[in-house]
């Protein structure tokens, strides 16, 4: 990649200055942006599965625990209510989880990444700072 395609008032030369110092060309920079752009893509599937297989083992074995103690006049609507109430309580949290796991283990898949982004992330508010 040549410096005609990047954008080279400011960020885009401060991108070229720190890819050098790294020894690092612009295209290498890419391929690992690309990189983990694809292992994000597979750890999201991963959750989002994770997410639905817990949800609805939950929803069973509620129903099934319910239903097998709750005999004594308990309608089939109230042992459905309180299967989807827990459901989702359990929903809520494994979802919280998930969320506050995502960065961890993207910065364990992908740390080149992750050091990329923080360093350009540092030298883009310094350059708004100096701005």
């Amino acid at each position: 990649m040549t410096g005609e395609l990047i954008n080279t008032d400011g960020l885009g030369t401060v991108l070229i200055y720190i890819a050098d110092k790294l020894g690092l060309t612009v295209e290498q920079m890419y391929k690992i942006y690309v990189h983990a752009q694809a292992s994000m893509a597979i750890i999201q599937i991963a959750m989002i599965c994770v997410w639905v297989v817990v949800v609805i083992i939950t929803l069973k074995v509620t129903f099934w625990y319910c239903k097998k103690n709750c005999n004594n006049g308990v309608s089939s609507f109230d042992i459905i209510a309180v299967s989807i109430i827990i459901t989702i309580v359990i929903a809520v949290i494994l979802a919280f989880i998930l969320d506050i796991l995502y960065n961890p283990i993207i910065a364990y898949m992908c740390p080149e990444y992750t050091a990329l982004k923080s360093l350009m992330s540092d030298i883009g508010s310094i350059v708004k700072i100096l701005r």
